[in-house]
């Protein structure tokens, strides 16, 4: 692998697959959160971030989403659209420009509305962020030639997928769909490869699994 791609640029595609899924993984969790709150299940928002190690406050559904997205948390999703952007920074050669472009205007409208007078809301979240998204993932899948760089893309996303799911679920069923499809990257990847496999139910363990596989593909992961 390392001969076509340094192991900082392939740790760097990695994590932008990453980042970019968690940004929308969380964005559809937090609606449907959000939803519930409204509902009168007020505890709903709180849940969902205590799953994700995160205790907030709130007062009514439009400031649990401001806390979800800009709080001064680990969790926060500013934090993720930073982390997107650098890595997309790094890797700039190795992914199209519509994804390039669109990652940078997420970062950017997270950036312009956390400055703005108005409260960050359920339709920002869906015709902003979520379409541009879209873009994402549509100009990587359109690449004529595609390579190991979006093969670490994807090992990224269905990590997080997973990583997501383990955290606020407890069938792990998806888990085991999803190991499938991760086995079989790692494998095209690299001979050095372990492939992962579910022989416990235990979320911190699991956890723990799934998030360290990628030190079987390069060995200097952020």
């Amino acid at each position: 692998m390392t001969a076509t791609l340094s192991a900082f640029s392939a740790s760097s595609l990695y994590w932008f697959g990453r980042y970019t899924q968690r940004i929308e993984g969380m964005l559809f969790a937090l609606m449907e959160a959000h939803d519930r709150v409204i509902d009168q299940q007020f505890p709903a928002g709180q849940d969902l971030m205590k799953k994700l190690g995160v205790t907030i406050s709130y007062e009514d559904a439009s400031e649990f989403l401001e806390e979800a997205v800009y709080g001064d948390h680990t969790a926060n999703l500013l934090t993720c659209a930073d982390n997107a952007r650098e890595n997309a920074i790094i890797i700039r050669n190795h992914i199209p420009d519509g994804a390039f472009v669109a990652v940078n205007k997420i970062w950017r409208l997270f950036k312009e509305q956390e400055q703005s007078l108005h409260a960050i809301d359920i339709i920002f979240l869906e015709n902003e962020i979520l379409s541009l998204l879209r873009t994402v993932w549509g100009s990587l899948r359109q690449q004529t030639l595609r390579g190991i760089g979006d093969e670490l893309i994807e090992f990224g996303r269905i990590i997080e997928r997973i990583d997501l799911y383990i955290r606020t679920q407890d069938d792990l069923n998806y888990v085991l769909i999803q190991q499938e499809a991760l086995n079989r990257i790692g494998h095209r990847v690299s001979r050095s490869y372990k492939p992962a496999a579910v022989g416990h139910s235990d979320k911190t363990r699991l956890l723990q699994s799934f998030n360290s596989l990628i030190d079987t593909i390069i060995t200097d992961a952020p």
